[in-house]
């Protein structure tokens, strides 16, 4: 699981919005995502990319505005809905991805895809569920806080020695410490333009990895974990004069399993068809796990997988903010909570309870999908719902 401390941050999950038709036109609260305008009659406005977006206050002529993507705005006849915002509370989590980019990497043999292809459209798809949209406003402006931390090492470097230095994290192309929603543009630019080069160095990227870590693992807040990706064996010989004779190439080994005695496990994901003992043995000093995914869709279920350990759900007892429900049972049965696309039912037993005005819990199946890290709304209708 890595280093873990026990402090909590809330998250919103989900793209949501509240609103509500009265006899002056629209009002709305708007979480991140989006929100819409409408007019005396109640028209909601259309979904689609972009931020929150304002609406007329009161009478004909309030502009339409725009839904963030995923954005729902639910109208009932005379009525309305109101989509309350669920916050879920994780604790946070860091992962230091170590990434290969050596020129096999170009091979186009893993599932027939090109393996820096496969594993770079993975890591993007598990990275995006930590993410706040392109155009929305600032989360922690509104009480939400991005749960997942990131750095990477890309390693080689060099394009001349087989076993080279790689450069100080500090510098491009690697990425300091960020949240996701920032590190992920950084990461794609770099996906868009590898630059592939010479040797598959692990030594050398190991111990900046153990420098950073050395240097940053007490100011990081929560669990920390070290992403591995690679697709091979290393061309460093540990105990072998450096390049420029100041001193030795490290056991990757050795440091891997100083990293475990800190509690930074280390968890290896090989694109190599086969995989390799090398991996195995250094995932196993690790104390992590050893990935030999075969294909596209198990390769993003191993990023996936890894990031639910380091950045974990802490509770599925869920705050509803936005709005306040005086009607238990009338939100219970006719309120619709959805966790995916999957539509929960008011079920103690694998759905959802409302256990008060402000307040949902969702139990068996329901809770470990969600602990999964799928993404949830709830969505009440206006007469379960106390005015503002």
């Amino acid at each position: 699981m890595g280093l873990r401390t026990t402090s909590v941050v809330a998250v919103c999950l989900g793209l949501t919005v509240g609103c509500s038709a009265d006899a002056g036109g629209m009002r709305m609260s708007a979480s991140t995502g989006g929100a819409s305008g409408g007019n005396a009659g109640g028209q909601g406005g259309a979904a689609g990319a972009g931020g929150v977006a304002g609406i007329a206050a009161g009478g004909a002529g309030g502009a339409s505005g725009t839904a963030g993507a995923g954005g729902s705005i639910v109208d009932q006849p005379n009525c309305g809905a109101v989509e309350i915002t669920p916050v879920v509370e994780f604790s946070p989590g860091n992962i230091l991805v170590v990434f290969d980019r050596s020129g096999s990497m170009e091979d186009t043999d893993f599932n027939g895809m090109q393996r820096f292809a496969a594993a770079n459209a993975a890591l993007v798809a598990a990275v995006e569920p930590y993410t706040f949209p392109l155009g929305a406003a600032n989360p922690d402006s509104m009480g939400c806080n991005d749960p997942l931390t990131l750095g990477t090492i890309l390693f080689p470097t060099g394009l001349t020695l087989l076993c080279d230095p790689v450069v100080p994290f500090e510098q491009a192309p690697n990425i300091t410490w960020r949240k996701s929603t920032e590190w992920l543009p950084t990461w794609k630019q770099f996906g868009d333009n590898p630059n592939f080069g010479m040797g598959t160095p692990i030594e050398f990227a190991f111990m900046e990895a153990d420098r950073v870590l050395t240097q940053h693992v007490g100011q990081l807040e929560g669990s920390t974990a070290i992403l591995f990706l690679t697709d091979g064996g290393s061309t460093c010989l540990p105990g072998s004069p450096t390049p420029d004779g100041m001193g030795t190439v490290a056991d990757a080994n050795q440091i891997a399993s100083k990293w475990a005695a800190m509690g930074v496990h280390t968890h290896v994901v090989s694109v190599q068809p086969g995989g390799s003992a090398y991996n195995d043995q250094l995932a196993a000093s690790g104390q992590g796990t050893s990935i030999n995914p075969a294909n596209p869709q198990e390769l993003e279920a191993a990023f996936a997988s890894i990031m639910r350990e380091t950045a974990t759900v802490a509770s599925c007892d869920i705050t509803l903010e936005g709005g306040r429900l005086r009607d238990l049972d009338g939100a219970c049965a006719l309120g619709t909570v959805l966790l995916g696309p999957t539509k929960l039912s008011c079920d103690p037993a694998n759905g959802f309870s409302v256990t008060g005005e402000s307040s949902i819990q969702l139990h068996g199946t329901a809770c470990d999908t969600l602990m999964s890290g799928s993404a949830l709304t709830a969505t009440f209708p206006c007469e379960v719902v106390a005015p503002e």
